[in-house]
């Protein structure tokens, strides 16, 4: 019993909804002419409330005239009859005549559902005739949630308000496959499926149902249509003493036609006066296939953009007699992005620094020459540069983000914009670190004179307000720019010391150039990375650029090579060119390498005459081959400091011994000197003599003092130092 009330409720309230929107979206054709049959569990009662978006069911609305004026799909019962038949042939499907396990079948749903729909719509009848114009079918889960059936009668409602004479149906919902597998091995691939073959429920918790749209002979024939048109222009501000645009509304041609496509010749043409009206000379007589008008226009006044709305005039809406069209003056919202490039070339520079530079926009209404631009502008602006938020760019726009100052802005739908006419553009104040050096250029880069760019706003092929040369302009600045000088010290004595190489790190946010003199490029450096120019002194230790080396900013000076015998400074130098062409000097003092070679015997005497080579071990290239003296050797302007070395003796004096290989990282200083010991120890000889009679070489004589003398003719030592004398 307490289900039974249910489903009186939602039968109800469905019945008043539909009959509520029909009233109101078709007043005419369709009064209050809707009823319900509701397929239930076995019985057909009521549980059509709680279809979801998801399972819409489907929707076939037909309502055509024949030339007799008699409906094609006839009166009462064979109307009934000929909208099954329709569905059925759309679908590709027969009603099913039994319903599956116990349910109602599909076919009785649907005849109840429209004899009581006739029975309705006839009682209201003169004639007692009515006929079918419209059936919804709509699953329904009983476990989801109520939505009144309002999407199906949406889209009979929306097919309904176009009346396009044909039958029409929604798409398959192909998700609806899982619900009719109940476990029984009885599954319908789609909702057609289900229509042919297992009526209108597959269990106690599931329905389906049918809403039919009926209406009565008698009900009021729309009327024949007295068509008028009345023009407005969305922008009078825009156009007026404008001679760029109409200055009346006259001269816009509309078409009418009875196809929503448009595809059939017009069947009237309407042409507005002056003030932008338009009337058609006679009715338009009702026609029951076509009986839609659809307005639109195809030539628009001078200077205006085609109204782009196609308008529907319904015979069945009396306020749609009165077509409203609005015509939108042809406008272009100009927009400037600046690129910065230098003066003499186009390589980006600079970027970061482009803030608040200052652009001055006159505008004239009409189209003008440089050499015929009137004194005095219509409206003038100035605007700033601020950066994009999405682009590595400044740029400037109408708006009041970027106003300055000057006259209030034209406006389309509230956004500045610019009427057809003729725009000056003028950098009148150049960002911080730039010179103005009064140059434009359009997007295909050619230079304006004097510094003013002039644009024409005209109507191009596509009908649309544009820029002449386009709204992208590049701006051209002269960078400030300065000069570095270097001196390398030596940082004991301060004296000038030789050959160095450094590299410049660019700690602006934005890329730099590094020019010579005459701007020819040296290299580049992206925002906190290193210059790829390399820096190298004289002899002396001197360089220096030209005052057009650097861009003002931060810098640093960085030692990458220190002149031979001098350790390599390894702190980075600071540094800023502030003001246009001037140049910053800088002092790089490095300490001297100080190494001496120690050649000595085992008893730590300095020995000569022993060849040494000393060897990078890192490449392991011979970097300098030398023989020792009795002083030690200074290797200092052969090394660098903290490097790896090995020092390797290719021939020992006579009597000594080579020593191994000696590997050494460079560390002395004047305060610490550092000295290589390589030691050679002394060769061993044993000599023993017999003295001889000449005459008889067996016979030794004894009682002879020998002694042993070197080469140089010196007395040769024991290894204890004594005179080899015995």
């Amino acid at each position: 019993m307490k289900d039974k009330s249910i489903r009186s409720k939602i039968t109800a309230i469905l019945s008043m909804m539909v009959a509520f929107l029909l009233a109101t979206i078709i007043p005419v054709k369709l009064t209050a002419a809707t009823v319900f049959a509701n397929g239930g569990a076995g019985s057909g009662g009521s549980g059509g409330g709680g279809v979801t978006g998801d399972n819409p069911g489907y929707t076939i609305w037909y309502d055509q005239w024949g030339a007799d004026g008699e409906p094609l799909q006839g009166w009462n019962e064979a109307s009934m009859n000929d909208m099954q038949a329709r569905i059925e042939s759309t679908l590709g499907k027969t009603m099913a005549t039994s319903g599956w396990a116990g349910t109602t079948a599909y076919l009785d749903i649907y005849q109840k559902a429209a004899r009581e729909a006739l029975a309705d719509a006839m009682a209201r009848s003169a004639t007692g005739r009515a006929r079918i114009v419209g059936v919804s079918s709509i699953y329904y889960d009983g476990g989801s949630s109520l939505q009144t059936a309002y999407d199906s009668k949406s889209n009979v409602l929306r097919l309904a308000g176009t009346r396009s004479g044909t039958a029409t149906e929604l798409p398959d919902n192909t998700g609806w496959s899982t619900l009719y597998n109940n476990g029984s091995g009885a599954t319908g691939t789609n909702w057609r499926d289900w229509l042919e073959q297992y009526g209108v429920n597959k269990a106690p918790d599931t329905n389906l149902t049918m809403i039919v749209w009926a209406v009565a002979e008698g009900e009021p024939v729309p009327p024949n249509i007295q068509l008028k048109l009345k023009k407005t222009n969305a922008l009078p501000t825009l156009t007026q003493g404008n001679n760029c645009y109409a200055q009346d509304l006259s001269g816009a041609v509309y078409e009418v036609h009875r196809m929503a496509d448009l595809s059939d010749a017009p069947i009237l043409t309407l042409t507005t006066d002056a003030d932008g009206n338009a009337t058609a000379p006679n009715e338009i007589p009702f026609d029951g296939t076509q009986p839609y008008l659809y307005v639109k226009e195809v030539t628009a006044p001078r200077g205006f953009a085609l109204d782009p709305t196609t308008h529907v005039v319904s015979p069945y809406d009396r306020s749609t007699w009165v077509v409203n069209s609005t015509d939108t003056p042809l406008n272009d919202p100009l927009r400037i992005t600046l690129n910065k490039i230098s003066a003499d070339s186009n390589v980006v520079e600079n970027p970061a620094s482009l803030e608040g530079a200052e652009f001055t926009i006159k505008y004239y209404a009409g189209q003008f020459t440089m050499d015929t631009l009137p004194t005095t502008p219509t409206r003038t602006w100035v605007i700033k540069t601020v950066k994009s938020p999405s682009e590595n760019k400044y740029i400037a726009t109408l708006s009041n983000t970027f106003k300055v100052s000057g006259d209030e802005f034209y406006l389309d739908g509230g956004a500045p914009t610019l009427p057809l006419g003729t725009i000056t553009v003028e950098e009148t104040k150049a960002p911080a670190g730039y010179t103005l050096q009064n140059k434009i250029l359009s997007a295909g880069g050619q230079e304006v004179a004097n510094g003013i760019a002039l644009f024409n706003i005209t109507e191009n092929d596509q009908h649309i307000a544009a820029v002449v040369g386009g709204n992208e302009y590049t701006v051209v600045e002269g960078v400030l720019r300065g000069g570095l000088e270097i001196q390398k010290k030596d940082a004991a004595t301060n004296e000038n010391v030789g050959v160095a190489v450094f590299e410049i790190i660019n700690k602006n946010n934005f890329d730099v150039v590094a020019r010579d003199a005459d701007g020819n490029v040296l290299g580049t450096a992206e925002a906190g990375q290193a210059l790829n120019y390399a820096i190298t002194t004289d002899a002396s230790g001197y360089w220096k650029s030209s005052d057009n080396f650097l861009p003002v900013g931060e810098y640093e000076l960085v030692e990458v090579a220190a002149p031979a015998g001098y350790y390599l400074n390894t702190n980075p130098k600071p540094f800023e060119i502030k003001d246009n062409r001037a140049t910053v000097s800088l002092e790089f003092a490095d300490e001297k390498i100080v190494i001496d070679v120690a050649k000595t015997d085992g008893k730590g005497n300095n020995i000569a005459g022993a060849k040494m080579t000393l060897i990078d071990k890192v490449t392991g290239s011979e970097i300098v081959t030398f023989t020792s003296t009795k002083e030690k050797t200074d290797i200092s302007k052969y090394v660098e400091g903290g490097k790896t070395y090995i020092l390797r003796e290719d021939e020992a004096p006579f009597g000594f011994n080579k020593f191994d290989d000696i590997e050494f990282t460079v560390t002395g200083t004047r305060q610490s000197k550092q000295i290589i010991s390589a030691v050679d120890q002394r060769k061993v000889f044993y000599v023993s003599a017999i003295k001889v009679d000449a005459m008889d070489n067996s016979k030794k004589l004894k009682g002879a003092e020998l002694t042993l003398f070197k080469a140089d003719g010196t007395v040769a030592v024991d290894k204890d130092g004594k005179p080899c004398v015995g």
